[in-house]
């Protein structure tokens, strides 16, 4: 293991702590346990009622890009146009020639580079040797080429992956020191987007999720079959065919149960295809919850459903296996590295309610099966998605790439 205390590291995030991205506090403790000085920068803040009590304290450590003010960003530009005018003028025409000629592409990438000198400077008053993105590339790539510093980039996917051109993605590793992927889907994205000469800078470094505080406890079978899902209420996260497939269900005369967490934009439609079709008494929406709530709520499931379109290896997914709660979810992108399909789980066809139906109903009619994925899904999570064993994986990375140098 390599000396890191002499290594301040920059953590560039989109928004930090994020209710829906708790595996981020997971790494940046690991990262400073193992030694290094991490220091976060955060585009945004999250909203304080979303906010565990644990959090609030990293959010008052955390610098937030969009709250500087426009003082902060005149000082911080007018210091950096002084200190590195060459650098300060390219960046600011490169970004320009990223929007490719359009002019809403332009505003954007310009809202990019302005929150990209903010970044670089308060990268440079921590002593930063080097930056590291999650979430927020597009900024990094200009951070990178503004400031001078080093920067690396984890690509979780698979939004990345669905408009490369315009997203930049072969530039972005092109100028990366190093490219993280969470899986090896996102691996062969990754080389999909870069020419093979880049292919050494990629690092496969999983996410995690601690199995210890997710001990099953054998489930009372009686009443209603409760299914649960997590996660943002929109599109790509298929709620709207997870409610055609509670209707197939009640229709069969099968008494199931749904509990939607979190929130999003396609709430107000999802509230009115409950009521439309009967199912208000069935479907509780539960909004935003703290990680510690969703894990309760995981032991009182007997099933969880992810019915994505796109993913990229969804936590999520992992927290509910180590509950030891049996699983259904689609067979797209890395899910399938995380769920071998009858044997810890259940993988289905995107957007076909009668397979997600169907496969529920597997699960209510064998209860010993379910119980069997259920615990041999714990096993899976153990095994390969384990926090502790992959945050040392991740810190292995760092010290490799950064501190050996």
């Amino acid at each position: 293991m390599y000396y890191a205390l002499s290594v301040t590291l920059v953590y560039l995030l989109s928004e930090y702590p994020a209710v829906n991205h708790t595996y981020l506090l997971a790494e940046v403790a690991a990262l400073r346990a193992a030694g290094f000085d991490v220091r976060v920068i955060s585009i945004s803040s999250a909203k304080a009622e979303h906010l565990a009590p644990e959090d609030r304290k990293e959010s008052e450590n955390t610098f937030y890009v969009n709250g500087a003010g426009a003082w902060g960003f005149a000082t911080a530009h007018a210091r950096c146009a002084a200190m590195q005018p060459l650098r300060y003028v390219s960046g600011l025409l490169g970004a320009l020639r990223l929007s490719g000629g359009c002019p809403v592409e332009a505003l954007r990438w310009g809202r990019y580079f302005a929150q990209a000198v903010v970044a670089g400077e308060a990268a440079r008053r921590a002593g930063a040797t080097h930056v590291h993105s999650t979430y927020c590339s597009s900024v990094a790539l200009l951070l990178g080429r503004v400031s001078g510093l080093e920067v690396s980039l984890s690509i979780h996917g698979s939004g990345e992956f669905e408009n490369p051109g315009p997203f930049r993605l072969r530039e972005k590793i092109r100028e990366a020191a190093f490219v993280r992927a969470i899986s090896r889907f996102g691996m062969s994205q990754i080389m999909k987007h870069s020419d093979p000469p880049e292919w050494r800078k990629i690092e496969l470094a999983r996410l995690g999720v601690d199995p210890k505080k997710g001990a099953p406890g054998r489930r009372e079978r009686s009443g209603p079959f409760r299914l649960l899902t997590v996660g943002q209420l929109a599109a790509a996260k298929g709620q709207h065919v997870l409610l055609e497939a509670m209707e197939r269900l009640v229709a069969e005369g099968l008494d199931v149960e749904l509990r939607l967490v979190g929130d999003g934009p396609l709430r107000g439609s999802l509230e009115e295809r409950v009521a439309a079709s009967g199912l208000a008494g069935r479907v509780r929406f539960e909004g935003y919850r703290h990680n510690a709530e969703v894990l309760r709520m995981y032991g009182d499931a007997d099933a969880f459903v992810l019915p994505s379109f796109a993913e990229g290896i969804p936590v999520v997914l992992m927290e509910a296996m180590a509950s030891g709660t049996p699983c259904v979810a689609s067979r797209i992108t890395g899910i399938p590295e995380l769920i071998e399909d009858g044997v810890s789980g259940l993988l289905v066809t995107p957007a076909d309610a009668s397979a997600l139906a169907q496969a529920i109903q597997l699960l209510i009619g064998d209860p010993e099966k379910a119980e069997r994925m259920g615990l041999a899904g714990r096993r899976r999570v153990e095994a390969e998605y384990d926090l502790a064993s992959n945050g040392r994986a991740l810190v292995e990375v760092f010290e490799r790439r950064v501190t050996e140098k």
